[in-house]
């Protein structure tokens, strides 16, 4: 494990690939950083990942990963400040000769671009394969409900830019009934939504009973789904071993 003296640079798992809880926890860290530093014109650096795209990168040409990145990163800082140049150095060293050129640039866009990850190639290299799964009502919502018997249908989390949030949906408030049925789960509103171009959804906020209008996004429009991931059935020997390699096993 890597520790700095004086931390510069955070590294945050984006656990479960929830980046929104990721960036919260690394936001916090990096105030926290900032005033342990007690050098608060000294620029601090965040970084959210799932480590999956630059350690499969690495690991595809050679047995070093993201640990000996980290391992080099310290050695050279000894706890200094850190830039995203020290970071892109760091990897070009470690890196394979087969990938050193090029991931310098692939740094620079997975860090300021918007496009996903191209997690589904690398991780063909290591003989995984990737089949991609509908999203659940609740993706599709963009919400994160917890459900009893006791407490019905509770919104906890309500995405930025969601369906949800379009409609007016808040944090705390409990779905009743969609077009005027009951719900006792989110699932079942799969029946109802699709129906019609707008329906109307029954939630209790404060103790006030209110009407949103609800309309899902065209076909596709709506979000990604999950992942399922499984060893591929016709791998070769290459990414057989690479894949022995990366889990150990």
């Amino acid at each position: 494990k890597v520790v700095f003296d004086k931390p510069y640079l955070l590294l945050v798992e984006a656990k479960e690939d929830k980046f929104h809880q990721g960036w919260a926890q690394c936001l916090a860290e990096m105030i926290a950083a900032q005033r342990l530093n007690d050098e608060l014109n000294v620029t601090i650096l965040g970084i959210v990942s799932n480590q999956l795209g630059l350690d499969l990168l690495l690991r595809s040409e050679s047995p070093q990963g993201l640990d000996d990145v980290m391992r080099l990163l310290w050695l050279r800082s000894q706890g200094g400040p850190l830039s995203e140049a020290d970071m892109a150095r760091a990897l070009h060293d470690i890196a394979a000769p087969a990938v050193r050129e090029s991931i310098g640039a692939r740094l620079h866009d997975w860090v300021h671009g918007t496009d996903d990850l191209p997690l589904q190639e690398l991780l063909q290299r290591f003989g995984i394969a990737w089949q991609s799964q509908p999203p659940t009502l609740a993706q599709r919502l963009g919400v994160k409900v917890n459900e009893s018997a006791v407490t019905g249908i509770k919104v906890s989390h309500v995405l930025r830019g969601s369906v949800a949030e379009a409609a007016g949906v808040a944090a705390g408030d409990e779905l009743l009934a969609l077009d005027g049925w009951r719900l006792r789960r989110l699932e079942d509103a799969h029946r109802l939504l699709g129906a019609s171009p707008e329906s109307r959804l029954l939630v209790t906020r404060d103790q006030r009973v209110l009407t949103l209008p609800l309309s899902l996004p065209p076909a596709g429009a709506e979000p990604q789904g999950s992942v399922l991931l499984s060893e591929a059935a016709l791998a070769n020997r290459t990414a057989v071993d690479l894949r022995r390699a990366w889990l150990k096993t």
